[in-house]
């Protein structure tokens, strides 16, 4: 396994433990500030403040890195920005993210503060959404999600990530029945990365079902069957239509016609698919809007997986549907007991299904940093200041 090799590596393993250790470290401060209902305010304050301290470790060690394969790239398109029309306008680099990188330079020439207040914005918001969701959600489970998938893959996509963030937040404000709000941030996060335009794509998806939800099986299923055809014939049209439009020039590099078939990614969507089904078949009723909004994400995110298998840059986006992981497979972990009442459902007891679901992150870790550590330029930690 090239996880236990980088760590048993003497060029390696410095960077391969700090990972770890932060992956852990993270995930046991955010389990223990999870509330309960019988706590007192003090014991309030005392998990907010583990909560705080599991922000600030990955706050640290995310905006004082300078590790990641693209981070010169960014540093530089920081450098040469300016507040300028032919700047701004030029092609090779979504106008939004030119525009706040213009800004920012105005006041700040340092680059690394410049991207490290940036890197602070995505950060921030991915914590808020989560905190926001607190009393829905398991959030030792949450932020282990988001560990195991997101935060490192972000030293290097640092503007998808912060364009998937406020996605993130796009999410929470759907969830809340702020509708426009939601889209007009999904449209920012577009101008950011093009790419966040499949976002929106879901989100107006959830809107319509939410507007005509007397037909809401006929949407469901609807939806369900579409996607595997998309998956199996979309690949070549989305393909071509890359290659011969005036989308992002450089975006086409990412397009390769290949056939492959994702089946790890099958095996990664697959524990969700289960909670789904059996929320289903147990007629768990409460709080069916996240239920809803999650499995029309899921849904659209696991068809962009797929996809990625042949269009590379559809394996980026990933981040832009991290509700699935995040949000609801935490939201099923809290409220497991009410909704497995039914004997037919109780498969595992509550030890053994946490222990089964902890060894599945622990899982997509290893196997997320292992696929990230030497493409990505994660295989030498450095801080800025070193």
């Amino acid at each position: 396994m090239e996880y236990i090799k980088y760590l048993l590596s003497p060029v390696y393993g410095y960077s391969i433990c700090i990972y770890t250790a932060l992956f852990f470290i993270v995930t046991y401060l955010a389990f223990i500030s999870q509330k309960k209902e019988e706590n007192t305010p003090e014991e309030a304050k005392r998990k907010l403040l583990y909560f705080s301290l599991s922000f600030i470790l990955v706050w640290f060690f995310y905006v004082f890195n300078n590790t990641g394969t693209d981070l010169p790239v960014y540093i530089n398109i920081y450098d040469s920005s300016q507040l300028d029309p032919q700047w701004i306008n030029a092609n090779g680099l979504e106008k939004g993210y030119r525009v706040i990188n213009a800004l920012l330079h105005l006041v700040i020439k340092d680059p690394y503060i410049g991207i490290g207040l940036l890197k602070t914005v995505q950060i921030t918001l991915v914590y808020i959404c989560i905190y926001i969701m607190r009393d829905k959600i398991n959030l030792g489970y949450s932020i282990m999600g988001y560990m195991a998938l997101f935060y490192f893959q972000s030293f290097n996509l640092i503007r998808l990530s912060l364009a998937g963030s406020i996605c993130l937040l796009s999410f929470v404000l759907v969830y809340n029945k702020k509708y426009l709000l939601s889209i007009i941030i999904g449209i920012a996060a577009a101008t950011i990365h093009t790419t966040a335009v499949i976002f929106l794509f879901a989100v107006l998806f959830y809107a319509f079902y939410n507007t005509f939800k007397m037909y809401k099986t006929l949407w469901l299923m609807n939806l369900l069957l579409v996607i595997p055809i998309i998956i199996v014939f979309g690949r070549r049209i989305i393909i071509s239509i890359l290659m011969n439009s005036n989308f992002i020039e450089r975006y086409n590099s990412y397009t390769e016609d290949t056939g492959s078939i994702g089946v790890m990614q099958i095996i990664f969507y697959l524990p969700a698919f289960i909670m789904f089904f059996i929320i289903s078949r147990a007629g768990f009723k409460e709080n069916e809007r996240i239920t809803d909004l999650c499995y029309i994400l899921t849904l659209f995110g696991f068809a962009v997986a797929m996809l990625g298998y042949s269009i590379g840059l559809f394996a980026r986006m990933s981040f832009y549907f991290a509700q699935t992981f995040i949000v609801f497979m935490p939201y099923y972990i809290q409220n497991r007991s009410e909704i497995i009442r039914n004997r037919t459902f109780r498969m595992l007891s509550p030890g053994t299904f946490s222990g089964v679901i902890t060894f599945y992150w622990i899982f997509r870790f290893v196997t997320t940093i292992s696929g990230l550590f030497i493409p990505s330029g994660l295989s030498e930690y450095k801080l800025v200041f070193k």
